[in-house]
């Protein structure tokens, strides 16, 4: 296996995202994918063969590594004219990175494993499956900008949707609400067919992940149901990104549970 890329920044950025989630990465004839699996999320990354200017992979190949490592050394030649080139060894234990333009270097990263999680397959599978049927495609730095102004106290956001706008809410640690509305607009596009629906889930992994993704595109598909999956995405001309992320059902207590209960009525 041999690829090779000029386009170092994009490739920075997509490693940017590996380094945040432990996972793993697989080579076909039509790409590079990186998965990331878990009980609360599912993240994944497809790199069109079209990135590279070579691209040789004559068989799938998958391989677990340091992303943080990988980030590390793609990362110190982002801004150079360089080409970047990867390759496998023949006993599948060390991936060679090599640049050549501005700068030469060449590092090797020891391979951590080379088998691949079945479960990583079973919820790949599922997410083509379970779609939720609302549908809202918005800048990415809006919607960056909306969970930036919620403050969560129980990690949850709240997620409501009618046919005219896409709503945010929390609870804050004074037990108040905290709450970002977004409006159908000729920018903002709702497509909601079955009235409102409403979904709580993880503040933290959304926040966390947001920032990675609006570096690779200004607009995000969000689709969610109530008791569905949370799918963000994203899609360019060389890479799909999807993060999927499980909806909240853990009980927090009666008190924060009936709070929780009135901020959604008032909506």
């Amino acid at each position: 296996m041999k690829i090779e890329t000029p386009n170092v920044d994009i490739l920075c950025n997509l490693t940017e995202i590996m380094k945040s989630v432990e996972g793993t990465i697989e080579f076909d004839k039509k790409g590079m994918s990186f998965y990331s699996f878990d009980s609360f999320k599912f993240v994944n990354i497809i790199i069109n063969s079209s990135l590279f200017s070579t691209y040789e992979v004559t068989e799938k190949q998958n391989i677990k590594l340091n992303c943080n490592d990988l980030h590390s050394i793609i990362s110190k030649m982002k801004g150079q004219n360089v080409f970047i080139s990867m390759q496998i060894s023949q006993d599948k234990s060390i991936l060679t990175i090599k640049s050549r333009g501005s700068k030469t270097s060449t590092h090797e990263l020891r391979l951590l494993s080379e088998t691949f999680d079945d479960n990583v397959e079973i919820a790949r599978e599922k997410t083509k499956i379970i779609t939720p049927q609302i549908e809202i495609n918005m800048p990415s730095i809006k919607f960056k900008n909306m969970t930036e102004g919620i403050t969560t106290f129980d990690k949850r956001i709240i997620f409501i949707c009618t046919e005219a706008q896409l709503s945010l809410l929390s609870l804050t640690k004074e037990r108040g609400s905290s709450k970002e509305i977004v409006k159908k607009s000729q920018n903002i596009l709702i497509k909601n067919t079955i009235g409102k629906q409403k979904a709580k889930y993880n503040y933290d992994l959304i926040k966390e992940i947001l920032p990675y993704i609006i570096k690779l595109s200004e607009k995000i598909t969000i689709k969610f149901q109530t008791d569905f999956p949370l799918i963000i995405s994203t899609k360019t001309n060389f890479i799909d990104f999807v993060l999927t992320l499980a909806p909240m059902v853990t009980e927090m207590g009666a008190e924060i549970e009936e709070k929780l209960g009135e901020i959604e009525e008032n909506e």
